[in-house]
């Protein structure tokens, strides 16, 4: 039965399987009345929020939406029986491991959580500090590659007033080159540097981050609508994965980290591809970034690319070996050997960051 054909208005019980015809993954389910069960899936599917995520992203990937066919295969005559033929069923055509069903049991699938998932994406700490950039990023370009990733990994020390804190006290300048654990020198030259280019000021022994790039807490709708008036980027840079990265690297892997954050500006609002078109929400619109273009844009030689890109995916932000960027296919860009992302809870500039770690997770599946 086709996705838009009109359901009949008898009752079956019994096991079913929603089918894409092109690549034959499935769902398996069971109901009381399957009929209606197929509605409140349709229903989900349409609204974004179905419970699986595997089903849901290539649902939003099919510019087709009639790849996917519903289809009865078991009918069941006791309802006793209903759950352990349905597993029997995920078992047969084997949709946990290479198909939409979440879960290797039958159970409910209003489930809060997933307990074994075939990918590993751990909900980061909604702790974050808004970054605000032009564009072009030029308010970092007065500072080199290692410094851009220092005074980032410190905002995340940021305090709603505007210094930074050491715990709930502001932050003393000893206690500042220990979080950075840089030697004397180098210290006194990043200071100076970040005081002369405007990225911190010293007031009344609190160190004050600028407040044009830095801000910690609500934003105003006025004050979103003048950054974006301005032509400006704002993004959500989460805290501990930042201060992870940071605590796990050294001088060259600083220069490293750099080039994840230079992608800041051209990560899409929704998805968090690397794209020319960061506003678009239509998946098969965007246009995601050239390898070739990603190294234009961190300053790194073509001639190199393979290892830029070897080191990229090796980066880690948390101790679950939770990747800060995947390069991966997507059906949508048959052209595109890879589509670059960088996961969302490292940092995001949109609203819906759910929607764009379902998109990552539906990816991986796929993998």
């Amino acid at each position: 039965m086709n996705i838009n054909d009109t359901f009949p208005k008898e009752t079956i019980m019994g096991v079913y399987k929603i089918e894409n015809t092109e690549n034959h993954k499935v769902y398996i389910g069971s109901s009381k009345n399957i009929y209606d069960r197929w509605k409140q899936h349709l229903r989900k599917l349409k609204k974004n929020k179905h419970h699986s995520f595997k089903l849901q992203s290539e649902y939003n990937m099919a510019n087709d939406k009639t790849i996917f066919d519903f289809e009865i295969i078991v009918v069941v005559k006791e309802y006793e029986l209903l759950k352990p033929i349905e597993e029997l069923c995920i078992n047969k055509f084997n949709s946990y491991y290479n198909g939409y069903n979440c879960c290797e049991k039958a159970d409910n699938p209003k489930y809060a959580h997933i307990k074994k998932k075939p990918v590993k994406l751990i909900p980061s700490s909604e702790k974050f500090i808004w970054v605000i950039q032009n564009r072009s990023m030029d308010n970092f370009k007065e500072i080199t590659p290692s410094d851009t990733t220092r005074i980032l990994f410190l905002s995340t020390y940021l305090g709603y007033d505007g210094y930074l804190l050491n715990g709930s006290k502001p932050m003393t300048k000893s206690a500042f080159k220990k979080k950075l654990n840089l030697s004397r020198n180098t210290f006194r030259y990043f200071y100076s540097d970040m005081v002369t280019s405007e990225m911190l000021t010293e007031k009344s022994n609190k160190i004050y981050l600028n407040d044009k790039i830095f801000k910690k807490g609500t934003i105003s709708h006025s004050d979103l609508g003048a950054i974006y008036g301005n032509d400006k980027i704002i993004i959500r840079l989460y805290v501990d994965p930042v201060q992870f990265l940071y605590a796990h690297s050294t001088s060259r892997n600083q220069k490293t980290m750099n080039h994840i954050f230079k992608l800041m500006p051209f990560v899409n609002r929704k998805y968090n591809i690397c794209c020319e078109n960061i506003e678009e929400i239509e998946l098969k619109n965007i246009v995601p970034l050239s390898e070739e273009k990603i190294c234009e844009i961190v300053g790194y030689s073509q001639n190199n690319r393979r290892q830029l890109f070897n080191t990229l995916k090796s980066v880690q932000i948390n101790a679950d070996n939770e990747n800060a960027m995947y390069f991966l296919k997507c059906p949508i860009y048959p052209d595109m050997k890879n589509i670059i992302i960088i996961n969302p809870n490292l940092f995001y500039g949109g609203s819906a960051k759910d929607d764009a770690l379902d998109f990552l997770k539906g990816l991986l599946c796929r993998r």
